[in-house]
């Protein structure tokens, strides 16, 4: 069980009046920078992905009052697919969009949103806690028991932190593939609002990252799989298209978000 998701024991200790009292515990050092454990190139990497509000409030930033959550137009994602890629892809698009539209979004539709990433997380064996996380969070809505601002944070921090824990039985492109939908489905967002406000505000800052697109290409680029799904050419091929637009000399302009709204529609078309 990984320690994001580990639960916390609450240990009482009764003392007795037959027994000597428990001396008290010891503390352990403070862990100095110097002796903290290095962050990974992969580490890094990951922090480096924008989550899906994190593009949403660098659009408003921008003074650009497009609501990303408006542009979602594509039917609801099921997760029947025998393929792993697609799956992992799906659920990250579906995060995507729960993020995004939590704050507006009827209680049966959250409810169904959250089903449809618990499910896919069951055939990608995310394993019990994430299980129990997602279950936790669909009886809180059920129970108007948690707002909606409360929800949209509970949901970026299992974006940013609980489902990059996750070891999916020791797959490491799981995970990748999970960010890359996000990823994918929000900057498909962000380009068709850059272009129906005829503004490119927060473009570069957004689609110009290098290392977040390389990244997701060294595990989309991964043979490793005896069956690779039509997705996963599809994948490499828009990720080349936004690799080649974030290293990019000079700023992006109207044709580049046109690209990359192609790109990256080419894959959820897929899904």
């Amino acid at each position: 069980m990984h320690r994001s998701l580990a639960l916390v024991a609450v240990l009482s200790l009764c003392a007795c009046s037959s027994e000597p009292e428990a001396p008290p515990p010891v503390e352990a050092p403070l862990v100095t920078p110097d002796e903290a454990p290095p962050v990974t190139a992969e580490d890094a990497e990951q922090a480096l992905v924008p989550s899906p509000m994190e593009t949403q409030r660098a659009l408003e930033a921008a003074g650009i009052e497009v609501a990303l959550a408006s542009l979602i137009d594509h039917p609801s994602l099921s997760m029947s697919s025998d393929s792993e890629d697609q799956l992992a892809v799906g659920v990250g698009v579906v995060v995507a969009d729960l993020i995004l539209t939590a704050r507006t979004s009827d209680k049966e539709h959250l409810i169904e949103q959250l089903e449809t990433i618990a499910t896919g997380m069951k055939q990608l064996d995310g394993g019990e806690d994430i299980d129990r996380v997602l279950s936790e969070l669909m009886e809180r809505v059920k129970a108007d028991s948690i707002t909606r601002d409360e929800l949209v944070s509970e949901l970026e921090m299992l974006s940013s932190a609980v489902i990059p824990e996750l070891e999916f039985n020791g797959r490491a492109r799981i995970v990748p593939l999970i960010q890359a939908g996000s990823w994918l489905e929000a900057s498909n967002l962000l380009a068709r609002a850059l272009q129906q406000a005829g503004q490119l505000g927060a473009a570069d800052a957004l689609l110009k990252q290098p290392e977040v697109v390389a990244y997701f290409q060294r595990y989309a680029a991964d043979n490793s799989i005896d069956t690779p799904a039509p997705i996963n050419a599809t994948l490499v091929t828009s990720l080349a298209t936004l690799n080649e637009l974030s290293n990019k000399q000079g700023s992006l302009t109207m044709d580049d978000m046109a690209a990359v709204e192609a790109a990256t529609r080419a894959v959820l078309a897929l899904l």
